[in-house]
């Protein structure tokens, strides 16, 4: 198994002392996926409200108040879309109030997807999918088990690691919500060495029975580590288990969202960049701007370069503070010119940094270089692409910035799509 070493990257890993509330906002920006009802100028919405739905889950206004404007505006994916600005009046209906824990171990497995669709909880372990989607991902004649990393894929973005930290109780209880869920009984918790005083001092759980824990040490340090294929390929050289996963961050918002039945209208990121007075990590009402949480830390001197979402390795530039925070958001990486690595396409230098670095054996700039100069590809190579995992390691350290994994992942869809 192959690793990429972070210290070449020269990415600074932030350090934080506590989780801060942020500034509640007098305006958030609600993604309009797809209407509920039609909106008006004008309309009352309380904490909680369903605006929208986003892959059959339901998106929900994060703070009480009334519609005043409809407008499209970019989104930390990139895109352009429409959303409602919703300026704040009136009483929170969650904020501040006492929660009160359900019986959850009492529900039935659809009853529990149904609250995770409801109150809003979306899977952020590779991507942004619905948790009811692992469904499909399953086959359950075979021994199959939900897999949780509680650390970083990314060394820049430690949220789920930090989440861990502080809230390991709630997570551990929200992996075996979203087990049951699945109907599920056998979990997978896999952690860092810098977790292991955690898990040694965790709890026992007793009163989750229906569910045997194992916990694996990963052995990530200064290394990214840990999408399916490598975990399952862990996890396969002492057992026959295979996993669909979940992460820190999905843990938590599933325990709110069943254990405490309440929509999840928070979001947990972190800020961090040499730019700033202080990088902290908040706990945030969805649909506040980054340019809020920017201003909290105290911007310095010049103005960023670069605003990264979700860590240096695979994460996605923007260019407007003005930029809603949605579920989808774990970090905000604030970059100056001199810390931005040079964006020009250039000549492939042969160095092999794109085949070592590959978890999985493929030579990314072959394929590239197959399709650039419109040379058949053939079938083997084809097969071998399919492995592709989209960590993005290979662009990470080509020093000549070539979109290798876009490439590969091009090759495999126009493959996929000659064969339907």
């Amino acid at each position: 198994m192959k690793y990429l070493n972070s210290e070449r990257l020269n990415i600074k890993i932030p350090k934080y002392e506590e989780v801060i509330n942020a500034f509640i906002p007098s305006e958030i920006y609600i993604p309009l996926c797809e209407n509920v009802k039609p909106l008006k100028i004008g309309t009352k919405v309380k904490e909680g409200d369903i605006f929208s739905t986003s892959q059959d889950i339901s998106i929900r206004s994060s703070i009480p108040g009334s519609v005043v404007e409809l407008k499209r505006v970019s989104m930390p994916n990139g895109k352009i879309e429409d959303v409602a600005v919703v300026k704040m009046q009136g009483a929170f209906s969650y904020e501040g109030k006492k929660n009160i824990k359900s019986e959850w171990t009492l529900f039935s497995s659809s009853k529990i997807l149904s609250l995770l669709e409801e109150n809003g909880v979306h899977n952020t372990f590779f991507g942004y999918e619905n948790v009811k989607s692992l469904e499909k991902e399953i086959d359950y004649s075979k021994n199959v088990a939900l897999g949780v990393r509680l650390y970083d894929y990314d060394p820049s973005c430690i949220t789920d690691s930090f989440l861990f930290k502080n809230y390991f109780e709630k997570i551990i209880e929200g992996a075996f919500i979203v087990a049951k869920g699945l109907n599920l009984s056998n979990v997978y918790f896999f952690y860092s060495p810098e977790q292991s005083k955690i898990i040694k001092n965790l709890p026992s759980f007793e009163e989750f029975v229906d569910f045997n824990s194992t916990f694996i040490q990963v052995l990530n340090q200064k290394f990214s580590f840990g999408t399916k294929e490598e975990l399952n390929s862990l996890i396969s050289r002492k057992t026959n288990v295979t996993c669909c996963f979940v992460d820190s961050s999905t843990c938590l918002a599933s325990y709110e969202a069943v254990a405490l039945c309440k929509p999840v209208v928070d979001s947990y990121v972190q800020v961090s960049g040499s730019l700033l007075g202080e990088e902290k990590f908040f706990k945030i009402k969805r649909g506040t701007l980054i340019k809020n949480l920017i201003e909290e830390c105290g911007l310095c001197k010049k103005e960023p370069y670069k605003i990264v979402i979700n860590g240096l390795l695979k994460g996605v530039s923007i260019s407007d503070s003005n930029t809603p925070i949605t579920d989808y958001v774990k970090s905000i990486t604030v970059l100056s010119l001199k810390e931005t690595a040079e964006q020009k396409q250039r000549a492939c230098i042969r160095c092999g940094d794109c085949f070592r670095s590959c978890p999985v054996g493929i030579k990314p700039f072959s394929l590239f270089s197959m399709y650039y100069f419109d040379i058949k590809i053939p079938e083997d190579i084809k097969k071998l692409a399919s492995l592709c995992t989209q960590c993005g390691r290979c662009n990470t350290v080509c020093p000549s910035r070539i979109p290798l994994y876009q490439t590969i992942s091009l090759i495999c869809r126009q493959e996929n799509e000659t064969k339907v």
